[in-house]
């Protein structure tokens, strides 16, 4: 029986892409391959999914993880992690420590180097993950600031953190807004005037041999 399923929280991979050929394969997906990985649906869905070179950080909304691509992750007995390759496409993820993640809000996600700032509404807190871990960085002397701009504007409906950057000072910009609204009202056959699409013209028209023609003058 055919149905369709919404995975909020799940990356989904398409087939593998022979750039020595002109078939593109990015918009290819198996479902008989199964080409998707289920991350926990408690922490929420994928917010952002930031690219390194061997692998995805992954931010949920009140999680991120470590997901390695075409490798896995060997931890040893200090502790320590060690990517390994895979035939896998997609490995096994490694979650940090800590609820942080973006709260649904995805402009607030930005990749400078290798380092990852993202901001989290209800905490009121900024967060940037290098190095496999993750430091808030909003409890360095602003953190009361930050809370109550944030718990200011958490009523507005239409509230967004974006996050930015700015390289000639080298300094990270965060910025909070509130989009206005747009009112809309879908059509409806009950309340749209019905509009005929051809209304003859019986007035005669002259042409440019001298002759007569009846015009028809759509939907008017």
């Amino acid at each position: 029986e055919s149905a369709e399923v919404r995975r909020e929280s799940s990356i989904t991979y398409s087939d593998a892409n022979d750039f020595s050929t002109r078939r593109v394969r990015f918009t290819s997906f198996n479902p008989f391959q199964a080409p998707f990985k289920d991350l926990p649906n408690q922490y929420g869905a994928i917010n952002a999914l930031v690219e390194f070179s061997e692998y995805l950080f992954v931010v949920q909304q009140d999680k991120c993880s470590v997901v390695p691509i075409n490798r896995n992750i060997l931890s040893d007995a200090s502790g320590g992690d060690q990517l390994i390759s895979s035939d896998k496409i997609i490995g096994k993820q490694k979650f940090i420590n800590g609820r942080y993640g973006a709260d649904n809000n995805r402009e607030s996600v930005i990749k400078i180097d290798e380092s990852v700032y993202f901001a989290h509404r209800e905490k009121g807190e900024v967060y940037r993950y290098k190095g496999g871990k993750i430091e808030v960085i909003s409890r360095q002397g602003v953190a009361g600031f930050l809370y109550d701009a944030f718990q200011d504007n958490i009523p507005q409906p239409n509230m967004r953190v974006v996050s930015g950057y700015d390289p000639l000072k080298d300094e990270y910009i965060i910025s909070i807004i509130n989009l206005p609204g747009i009112a809309y009202a879908p059509p409806s056959l009950f309340t749209q005037p019905f509009l005929d699409p051809f209304v003859f013209d019986d007035t005669e028209s002259v042409g440019s041999g001298g002759g007569t023609s009846t015009g028809v003058i759509p939907g008017g």
